[in-house]
């Protein structure tokens, strides 16, 4: 088999299964690159020559993604990009949304240092081995 077939036939996607108090069972999944770089680019805009960080980029952030990693328990997304799912995962607990958006983060490799970027945070040390979390 070609690397090209082998990369492009790969199941690479995972699902995991949350059990959450007072909300039950939960899905989670891992984005696909795309969706993940859509994510990215919804916190920036184009003014005049400069790209400029989103006046509102910071609102339900934590929702926004987890809106892309909630699903059924087939992979199929649960909630669409809508602000109706949005808020609604927003208004969520703080001690819910914050567990899920952690485990997110790690099924999907979104580091500290991506998630401070995504804040405008420049600060944020580069990683030296940017592949080092790969299997």
């Amino acid at each position: 088999m070609s690397i090209r077939d082998q990369i492009l036939n790969a199941d690479d996607k995972e699902i995991k299964e949350f059990s959450l108090p007072r909300v039950g069972k939960i899905y989670l999944r891992t984005i696909t690159g795309k969706e993940r770089d859509d994510f990215e680019k919804s916190m920036y805009e184009m003014r005049g020559k400069d790209i400029k960080f989103k006046d509102k980029a910071l609102d339900n952030l934590k929702a926004r993604f987890l809106v892309l990693c909630i699903c059924e328990k087939d992979g199929t997304r649960a909630f669409s990009d809508a602000r109706e799912d949005i808020e609604s995962i927003g208004s969520l607990s703080a001690r819910t949304v914050d567990f899920l958006f952690t485990e997110a983060q790690k099924m999907n490799a979104l580091s500290e240092d991506d998630v401070q970027e995504l804040l405008g945070n420049s600060e944020a040390a580069p990683q030296e081995d940017s592949n080092s979390d790969l299997p």
